[in-house]
């Protein structure tokens, strides 16, 4: 898949349309926020709180549950990624989206790409997130770091990408998540 300008129009419309998937679903939203830091450029990831009751401890992107009060999803992750690790929504610049991804606790996550349009600097609330993980896209896109494990998926066995960084594993929907970013992004620096 090449690299795409999403226009606020297809944006518009995928959010109508999981307006209409709220009823069979969880609805969340996440972003992938890209920027540059110590020379290169940068995603940043969580390690959840061990403390929530969901996924606690794994890797994601800042993100959650659509609230009654969100306007659309996009509203719902530019709020996370505030609520999450204090960036305002006006520091960063929605520029994709890489679609909707199922979890096994009945979530339907929309997912999109962002880019910072200053220097960031993270407030972590702990509550939520343990730590920020600042991940190097070249790293994302080396093949030490892509992995494929083998899951059992109703009484089959499926592969299922994953990603290996510093001694953290990154899998389910995130690492769905990061495997479409990874198809869209250039073979050289990202360069929005």
């Amino acid at each position: 898949m090449s690299k795409q300008q999403i226009g606020p129009q297809r944006i518009s419309t995928n959010l109508q349309n999981a307006r209409e998937l709220s009823e069979k679903y969880n609805l969340a939203a996440v972003t992938a926020v890209i920027y540059f830091k110590d020379g290169a450029d940068k995603l940043l990831l969580t390690k959840r709180s061990n403390s929530l009751e969901l996924h606690p401890g794994e890797i994601s992107l800042p993100g959650g549950r659509k609230d009654k009060d969100d306007f659309d999803l996009r509203d719902t992750a530019l709020r996370e990624l505030e609520e999450e690790v204090g960036i305002h929504r006006d520091q960063v610049e929605i520029v994709g989206e890489l679609g909707f991804f199922v979890t096994n606790s009945n979530f339907k996550i929309f997912a999109f790409i962002a880019k910072a349009k200053s220097e960031l600097e993270f407030v972590i609330n702990y509550e939520e997130v343990s730590r920020i993980i600042e991940l190097p896209l070249s790293a994302l896109m080396h093949e030490e770091c892509m992995r494929d494990d083998l899951w059992m998926v109703n009484g089959e066995m499926k592969y299922k990408p994953s990603f290996g960084y510093k001694g953290h594993l990154i899998f389910g929907a995130t690492a769905r998540i990061l495997d479409c970013l990874v198809q869209t992004l250039p073979d050289k620096s990202y360069n929005l």
